[in-house]
């Protein structure tokens, strides 16, 4: 195989067999050493590893060979009388023909450069140029040698190293979401195309477009306007909503597929006609597993057609767009929990302290022995007012602890909901009279009884219908509702107050959030009482949601409880066709606490499942060595040995069994452990009991499966 050799070498090599040829012209046997020369030069020129051309004076291309034609993209007969000059891209030819005309003037006897080919496809190429003054008879220049050598590959890789450090460190500069944004497509264009965009997936997992830049400016209104029609992204099935941008797409020859999906919309065909574009790419942007949007680049004007090199370059700036915005969006998580911290708290200190200025301003009162009766009697009540809303508050904040660490629990025993309800509103009539808020109760007669905790459920009643007398202003109503809906039993509270808007519907029952976090707003409350609902209502198998026709138009917030059964545990849900039967499946649960092993174990016999439990590791392996399940539930905090060290130690023993782990530790590097260790399904508590059911079932059937063939 012939070594590729160095430019310049080859063109010193090439011009001594010239210069040789013309040395020997004056000899006698100047006929055959002519031929010989001339068919030693030509085996030079062709068999050469790089292009090599030769230029009269006046600047136009004589003769090529093969390598030179192939690097052009033309044949020798298409570069034949061409200008050279013509050959290079038009921002090198100023330079080019400068040194030219120096070589020619005899300043240099060799110009080096690097410079762009144009090629006849359109596309444009890096070469090093070497180029020789050949001199004629009398040492008159007689044409031009060029030798030249493609170094693309070279130069795209230089160049695109340089542009990933530098975009690396501009992303890193901010991690704000905006300034990430608007960097993005700066970044891309020119560099990577004419034309950058960037759309996002919203919380509805549609494609929402933030950013775009393009080379020429005059288009961005074309481009977005098609943007805002989707013809753009609609190039992939199904534009980019989550799964369907996973994988990144190029179209080399986009032209023509645009043309295509606009034809039948004149308007469209023409924005499509204006805004030129050539080539195509849809980068998606992921991290950590999550599609966050993607990144589509095109070129026009300058050209150019993308190939898979620009498409693993465009992926690359991709991945790192996506480390980017994901950073910026933690960073705004941050600062959005941190807000609602601040909020929060200094809600809290003003809850606190409006209610006990009152307490120790009436027991100064009533210290003093200065009041009458009458005016005792109301520092009393206002005494035990204040009193008993700040123990709401320290019970809400317990409440809201137990929460999140998932510690709270219920004890279910048939409960008949009217008198609940009636208890509750009844304790909060007093509040309702001062403010001359009416309170209108109606339960209709002969609702079953539904399986719950009788306080949970007085304190799901008291929390919806305080949250609507704290939100009706003097002189409106609020309406309590009991009714049966076929299985269920409906509890719904509505009231003639302030509403809620749009926008803060669905947060409406998170921790901490208030459509009004100020403290100059005109109601009391720390916002944890719609989240502790939420919980509870969960907690008994039910569902319960908020309706507001908007601000000022009053809010409906509707309890469904699922109706106790003769044959049915209390607290349980119902059973339903489509939740997964686990008939002679054997079912190992592992839980130290009893009301939570009874509650799993009910729920699994229900289905037809055969369990043995145990409440500690100690126990869970006396078991094992009784019989082997199917599969395992463990909680994870228990003492002596949690639930981890407890499957590392059945597998140490050869027992290969499906863990599900079914816990209150919420936290990732919980999750991670547990996963690590061999769990296959990690629930937090409270679980949902469908997705409880049909992990356990799906592992029992591949255990089975897995038995068969064996």
């Amino acid at each position: 195989m012939r070594k590729r050799s160095d430019p310049a070498e080859s063109m010193e090599e090439l011009r001594e067999k010239i210069i040789g040829f013309g040395e020997r012209s004056g000899r006698k046997s100047f006929y055959p050493e002519l031929r010989e020369s001339e068919q030693r030069f030509r085996a030079v020129f062709e068999g050469a590893a790089i292009a090599i051309g030769v230029i009269d004076l006046q600047g136009r291309v004589q003769a090529t060979n093969l390598e030179f034609q192939s690097l052009l993209s033309q044949s020798a007969e298409q570069l034949r009388g061409k200008r050279y000059l013509a050959l290079i891209h038009p921002e090198d030819r100023e330079c080019a023909d400068e040194h030219h005309r120096r070589l020619l003037r005899g300043k240099v006897d060799r110009v080096r450069l690097e410079l762009r080919l144009a090629r006849a496809d359109g596309q444009t190429a890096w070469a090093h140029v070497s180029t020789s003054l050949v001199a004629g008879t009398g040492s008159a220049p007689a044409y031009l040698v060029v030798a030249i050598q493609d170094i693309s590959l070279r130069k795209r890789a230089q160049d695109a190293l340089e542009f990933l450090s530098q975009a690396s460190v501009r992303l890193a500069s901010s991690l704000e979401l905006t300034a990430t944004l608007r960097s993005l497509p700066e970044l891309a264009v020119p560099f990577l195309g004419d034309l950058c965009a960037i759309c996002l997936l919203t919380s509805e997992g549609k494609c929402e477009q933030r950013a775009l830049v393009c080379r020429d400016h005059e288009k961005k209104s074309l481009a977005e306007k098609l943007l805002e029609g989707r013809l753009l992204t609609g190039l992939v099935e199904e534009a980019p909503t989550g799964t369907s941008c996973a994988a990144p797409r190029l179209f080399p020859d986009a032209s023509g597929a645009l043309r295509a999906a606009a034809a039948r919309d004149p308007a469209r065909l023409e924005l499509v006609r204006r805004l030129d574009l050539r080539s195509l790419m849809l980068v998606p942007l992921v991290s950590g597993g999550r599609v966050l949007g993607s990144l589509m680049l095109a070129t026009g004007e300058s050209g150019r057609r993308y190939g898979q090199l620009d498409l693993e370059l465009a992926m690359e700036f991709g991945h790192r767009a996506a480390l980017a915005l994901e950073n910026a969006r933690l960073l705004l998580k941050a600062q959005e929990a941190n807000r609602i911290k601040e909020e929060f708290l200094a809600v809290v200190s003003h809850e606190l302290r409006t209610p006990l200025t009152s307490i120790l301003g009436w027991v100064g009162l009533l210290q003093s022995k200065k009041l009458d009766s009458g005016a005792a009697i109301r520092g009393l009540t206002v005494i035990d007012r204040n009193a008993r809303f700040l123990a709401q508050i320290i019970e809400d904040l317990l409440g809201i602890s137990r929460i999140m660490a998932g510690k709270l629990q219920i004890h279910p025993s048939p409960v008949d909901l009217a008198p609940v309800i009636e208890a509750a509103v009844e304790g909060l009539r007093p509040s309702a009279d001062a403010s001359r808020i009416a309170l209108d109760v109606r339960c209709a007669p002969g609702v079953p009884a539904v399986s719950g905790d009788a306080k949970r459920l007085q304190q799901i009643i008291w929390n919806l219908v305080s949250n609507a007398v704290k939100n009706t202003p003097v002189g409106g109503e609020v309406r309590v509702r009991l009714a049966r809906s076929r299985s269920s039993a409906v509890i719904s509270v509505s009231d003639t107050g302030r509403g809620i808007s749009p926008e803060f519907l669905p947060q409406v029952f998170a921790r901490f959030r208030q459509a009004d976090g100020s403290i100059t707003r005109g109601y009391a409350g720390l916002g944890l009482g719609l989240a502790i609902v939420r919980h509870l209502v969960e907690l008994h198998g039910g569902t319960v949601r908020a309706t507001s026709e908007g601000e000022g138009r009053g809010a409906c917030f509707t309890v469904t409880l699922p109706l106790a059964s003769g044959d049915v545990a209390p607290g349980l849900p119902r059973h339903e066709p489509g939740l997964p039967t686990l008939e002679d499946v054997r079912v190992l649960i592992v839980e130290d606490d009893a009301d939570t092993l009874e509650l799993i174990g009910e729920v699994l016999r229900r289905q037809g499942a055969q369990v043995a439990v145990a409440n500690s590791a100690k126990g869970a392996l006396t078991e094992l060595d009784r019989a082997v399940p199917d599969v395992l539930i463990s909680d994870i905090a228990m003492s002596e040995l949690d639930g981890v060290e407890l499957l590392k130690t059945i597998q140490g023993r050869g027992w290969r069994i499906p863990a599900v782990a079914l816990t209150a530790l919420a936290r990732e590097e919980d999750r991670g452990r547990a996963l690590a260790a061999g769990f296959e399904h990690y629930f937090v508590k409270p679980a949902d009991i469908r997705e409880l059911l049909v992990a356990v079932a799906g592992l029992a059937s591949a255990r089975q499966a897995s038995l068969s063939g064996a």
